[in-house]
């Protein structure tokens, strides 16, 4: 599915038959869930009727959550890890992609 990226995916998106689909998460969701009222939604999806104009001021503004959601959780976790040793016993900072439980790069 295609995604818009910025330190990670930010939100996914995807045309269908009848309407159009833009999927933020849930958080993201919920925080404009009243702007929402009149499309259809589901916990992190929202779908967008192909019979009107896409609300293009309102796609801006839950996309701009999104990055200020992932830069908080950036650095939450980076800071989260800081200090913290990887199995050779050096100090690291992690950066994504991550494994939380351990703070190390996952394995390829």
């Amino acid at each position: 599915m295609p995604a818009i990226r910025h330190n990670g995916v930010l939100v996914w998106y995807a045309a269908f038959a009848n309407h159009c689909s833009l999927f933020p998460t849930a958080a993201v969701m919920d925080k404009f869930k009243n702007e929402l009222k009149g499309f259809v939604t589901s916990k992190g999806t929202v779908q967008f009727p192909l019979d009107k104009s896409l609300p293009v001021t309102l796609i801006k503004k839950v996309v701009k959550a999104r990055v200020a959601q992932s830069e908080r959780q950036k650095s939450r976790v980076e800071t989260d890890c800081i200090g913290r040793s990887n199995t050779a016993g050096a100090r690291q900072v992690c950066k994504p992609p991550y494994n939380l439980i351990l703070c190390q790069p996952p394995a390829p």
